[in-house]
């Protein structure tokens, strides 16, 4: 049965660890809005930059903006969601937690991670692929070292809001892995235990 509050799903995890993968795959898959950090930051760029050189940060910190007001207006209609970010070790976790504690909604956060080494491999695959809006490509993430140090001091810190977890581990792809954690998606959307 389901309670009268939204369900919220939680894809977080470094840069190229497939939360965008999932986190669409889960959406798709459970017919759930999906918010997604970078997709705001791409619509921002497209709408207002015309390749004009701006701060990122900026783009950046008015991405959450929309993607947290947009939240809570979805929240407001008690309607379940899904949301993915890289969020940030430090505002996103109190964030949501000072949400959660305004208007209440029960919460899935899904940690994806993977071997660095993998990690930063894909992520100069992504960057160097036509895929990636020009504006969301990070050169400075391209030297091992500066993305080693930058994913230690991000893993070092646990997001945490409450509420049910999964790690998902995606060194290796695996469409039956990836179907698990859509089913345990679907699972806590119904209310059941995951």
């Amino acid at each position: 049965m389901k309670m009268d509050m939204s369900s919220i799903i939680i894809v977080c995890g470094p840069p190229a660890a497939g939360k965008t993968v999932l986190s669409k795959r889960i959406a798709s898959s459970l017919h759930l809005p999906l918010l997604s950090k970078d997709q705001i930051k791409t619509d921002i760029y497209d709408a207002f930059v015309k390749n004009e050189i701006v701060n990122d940060q900026e783009v950046s910190i008015a991405s959450y903006a929309v993607l947290f007001n947009t939240l809570k207006e979805l929240i407001k209609a008690k309607v379940d969601v899904v949301i993915e970010s890289n969020f940030d070790a430090f505002m996103s976790p109190k964030k949501l937690l000072g949400i959660k504690e305004e208007m209440n909604f029960r919460s899935l956060t899904i940690m994806c991670s993977a071997d660095l080494e993998v990690l930063h491999r894909r992520f100069i695959i992504r960057e160097h692929s036509n895929e990636r809006h020009p504006n969301l490509v990070t050169k400075k993430y391209w030297d091992f070292d500066y993305f080693y140090e930058s994913q230690q001091n991000a893993n070092s810190y646990s997001f945490d809001i409450g509420g049910s977890k999964i790690n998902y581990d995606a060194t290796v792809f695996s469409q039956s892995r990836i179907d698990t954690v859509i089913e345990k998606s679907r699972s806590f959307i119904l209310n059941k235990k995951i």
